[in-house]
């Protein structure tokens, strides 16, 4: 931790080896300070969190509306061990009411603070003890650095990099005069007693700078705030509570229910365009097709060639076009459909070029990272964004750029210099792909300018070096729900929202 805001802040004094409780200047308006509570951070539902904290209270009595707190813990990870005859999603699930961290989150969020914790110790192995992790080479402790800068993120932190970004397009003025909202939709697997679903919905919105050069800002909306507030202050009341059930409401089917979170979107829409917009200021609508499509029709490929009059589904069109005194006063200037589901995006194929006379495998021509336009015989294009991961690069990874996995060696033992490695078990890693698909749009307005400005917003990252899957407001808006203490983490990605049958 110290190594990473060293590096952060290469300007300040070294820290050294801070006592507890001394404030530690990082720069003239950012401090640190250090304590150590080993107890409050402890795994175990046994422990009086209330009591292990009052020690350290003294250390947030002076912050005040003008002061944003974060709290950085390190922390080790939980050991448990499977109990006879017990099933693995059990135990998993055992597991995350054992673990500290998401007891801690809970705590701080209900004294309206936002943490983020790095591993700091590790694990015995061969009956020794846990010890500390110790400090990597400068500028290789990557988990530190992208724990320092989630913590950022969590506090709404954002520079003019966002806004020198969006500059830089053709269509640079009409893009900053937009606000960005990003909308996540989610329905939890199960309960804990398995007999109840949970529903999330979560609303993101980035507003443009002031004055030319400033910064952007970040505000959050979900249905228990009711009111659009800064995005720090979200995350706290937000991880305070439980999820909503999603039977709650008057909805009676599965489809009624999503009606019902459609209508939380109207009324958080509706909010925005009351409270927060300036008069003439457009908003765009981003949303992840794939998870939101139960939500509205619009969304749907197979009504992309009609009109919202020419569907008769009760459902509302698209997000900000409801209907009634509830409903937004001005509709979205656009909504922006993503999708990353990968057998549903059109992913990169390997080109073949010339053969490599020494080793016989056809070189390939590897992907672009910029923007595709995807013409199509009918209807509006779209455009595909291909990502390429930074593992690429790792020891062995880069071999997708010269052959495919075909084509690769299973190496063979012998003596040396008659080995060969087998690189089917070097890592391969896969380019993934987002589509950015523009619908809705307001008459004027360019559909180029739209699917650059959401390019850069996945390119230009706020809490990450390299680039993200979902633009930052839809981002931001799903990464507060993935930190929430009641999150299902003992399912994988594609089971969650299905009901996961037990092992």
């Amino acid at each position: 931790m110290i190594n990473a805001l060293s590096l952060a802040f290469p300007d300040s004094r070294p820290i050294g080896d801070p006592e507890a409780g001394e404030e530690v200047f990082l720069t003239p308006a950012i401090s640190v300070v250090f304590r150590k509570a080993e107890r409050f951070l402890s795994h175990g539902d046994d422990i009086n969190r209330t009591v292990e904290f009052k020690s350290l209270e003294d250390d947030f009595a002076d912050s005040d509306s003008h002061t944003m707190v974060g709290v950085w813990c390190e922390t080790e990870m939980p050991t448990l061990k499977k109990k006879e005859g017990e099933k693995r999603n059990a135990f998993l699930l055992r597991k995350e009411r054992y673990d500290g961290k998401f007891q801690v989150r809970r705590f701080l969020a209900k004294k309206d603070f936002v943490c983020q914790f790095t591993k700091g110790m590790k694990q015995g192995t061969f009956g020794n003890p846990a010890s500390e992790i110790s400090p990597p080479k400068a500028g290789k402790d990557h988990a530190a650095y992208m724990a320092l800068l989630d913590l950022y993120r969590s506090l709404g932190i954002i520079d003019q990099r966002l806004a020198r970004a969006i500059a830089k397009d053709k269509k640079g003025q009409e893009a900053g005069n937009l606000v960005y909202c990003g909308i996540h939709a989610r329905r939890q697997a199960k309960t804990a007693d398995g007999k109840q679903t949970k529903r999330v919905i979560v609303a993101t919105a980035l507003f443009p700078p002031e004055e030319e050069g400033g910064a952007w800002t970040m505000q959050a909306w979900t249905p228990l705030i009711g009111a659009w507030v800064p995005y720090r202050q979200a995350i706290a009341a937000f991880h305070a509570s439980d999820y909503a059930l999603h039977v709650d409401g008057k909805g009676e089917t599965d489809k009624e229910r999503w009606a019902e979170a459609a209508s939380h979107v109207e009324d958080a829409l509706a909010s925005l365009v009351r409270d927060e917009l300036e008069p003439g200021m457009g908003y765009v609508v981003m949303v992840d097709g794939h998870a939101c499509r139960r939500m509205w029709t619009g969304l749907h490929n197979e009504n992309q060639s009609y009109q919202e009059d020419d569907i008769t589904d009760p459902r509302t069109w698209l997000p900000g076009y409801g209907k009634g005194k509830n409903a937004p006063r001005k509709r979205p200037t656009a909504v922006i459909r993503m999708n990353v589901a990968p057998d549903e995006v059109p992913q990169y194929v390997p080109v073949p070029r010339e053969s490599d006379p020494d080793t016989e495998k056809e070189s390939i021509l590897f992907a672009s990272a910029k923007l595709h336009r995807a013409d199509v015989d009918f209807g509006s294009c779209f455009w595909i964004l291909f990502n390429i991961p930074r593992n690429y690069q790792a020891k062995g990874g880069d071999l997708g750029k010269t052959f495919t996995r075909w084509d690769a060696v299973p190496g063979k033992g012998g003596e040396e210099g008659e080995r060969e490695t087998n690189e089917l078990k070097t890592p391969w890693w896969a380019v993934t792909a987002t589509e950015i698909y523009p619908v809705g749009v307001a008459n004027g307005v360019d559909r180029t300018m739209l699917a650059r400005a959401t390019a850069r917003l996945c390119h230009q990252t706020v809490a990450w070096s390299d680039r993200s899957r979902y633009p930052v407001p839809l981002h931001a808006a799903k990464q507060l729900d993935l930190d929430h203490p009641q999150h299902r983490r003992s399912a994988p990605p594609e089971e969650q929202g299905d009901e996961a049958a037990d092992e």
